[in-house]
């Protein structure tokens, strides 16, 4: 099995997006990432996502990149990235959020790195409402 490329990163959801920018992103985000062979998730609690993305180098960093370039997100940060051997966390792209709407779990999240912030992400999955 080929070495498989993750990163973990967060945004922060633009003051001037609209409200359906959310439902649209994560639309537009499953259809292009399925087209490029990337799973993962996306998380929102109403002001900062958290995304996890899995494939290979190329194909990631052009999601990255395409999200650096989207005007509704902002202040980009990469959490952790690197190759891994797999196998997949993500058999396909799910988006979600968290189930109680007091969570801080992404807040706890985005303050990591490393190793820890992608420990922090699975131990966070049980806590999302993916759809």
């Amino acid at each position: 099995m080929s070495a498989l490329f993750h990163i973990v990163c967060t945004s922060v959801i633009s003051a001037s997006a609209h409200p359906n920018h959310v439902v649209d992103s994560a639309r537009i985000a499953r259809n292009r990432h399925e087209s490029a062979g990337i799973t993962g998730v996306m998380a929102f609690d109403g002001w900062r996502f958290l995304l996890y993305m899995e494939g290979e180098a190329e194909q990631v960093d052009e999601m990255v990149a395409a999200l650096r370039r989207d005007p509704c997100h902002q202040a980009l940060t990469v959490l952790h990235q690197g190759a891994f051997d797999g196998p997949r966390r993500f058999r396909d792209w799910a988006s979600g959020y968290p189930v109680d709407a007091g969570d801080d779990t992404l807040q706890r999240v985005s303050l990591l790195s490393g190793e820890d912030a992608l420990r922090a992400l699975e131990a966070a999955l049980p806590h999302l409402y993916l759809g």
